[in-house]
C-alpha cells in the first residue's frame, strides 16, 4: 500500500480530531508477524484474502479492541487483495478503528457502500 495513500487517510482523521502519534511504513516484525493479534496502541494494516471476509462484496474489515474508559486499545485493518487503492476505503476502515459505525448518508466517509462513500464526515 502506498505511503501517500496511508498518509492521506491518517491526515483525514487528524483533521477530525483523532490523535495519531506516528505512522511507520516499514513493518516491525515483532508486531506485524502476529497477524491475528491486536497489539496495544497500534493500528495494523494487512492485505486480506477471501477467507478474511464474510462476503465476496466486502472490500475491507476492521477488528478492534476498545475499553469503555480509555477508548481504542488497538485494531487490525484488512483490505481485500487488489482493492487497496479504492478511494476512501482505508480512510473508512480507519474510521472503524477509531470507533465510528456506518452512516447511511451519501457522501459520508462511513457510508457502508463504497460507491456512495465520500470525503465528508459529520456526527449525525
Amino acid at each position: 500500500m502506498s505511503p501517500n495513500y496511508i498518509n492521506k487517510s491518517v491526515d483525514f482523521w487528524i483533521t477530525k480530531g483523532e490523535n495519531i502519534l506516528f505512522v511507520e511504513h516499514e513493518p516491525i516484525g515483532s508486531i506485524c508477524n502476529k497477524r491475528n493479534t491486536i497489539a496495544s496502541g497500534v493500528i495494523k494494516i494487512y492485505e486480506g484474502n477471501d477467507i478474511t471476509f464474510d462476503s465476496h462484496r466486502t472490500l475491507g474489515v476492521t477488528k478492534r479492541k476498545a475499553s469503555i474508559t480509555t477508548g481504542i486499545i488497538g485494531a487490525n485493518i484488512y483490505i481485500r487483495s487488489g482493492h487497496y487503492t479504492i478511494k476512501n476505503l482505508l480512510t473508512h476502515e480507519l474510521g472503524h478503528a477509531f470507533g465510528y459505525t456506518h452512516i447511511v448518508a451519501d457522501g459520508h466517509i462511513m457510508h457502508p457502500i463504497t460507491g456512495k462513500m465520500g470525503d465528508k464526515f459529520w456526527i449525525p
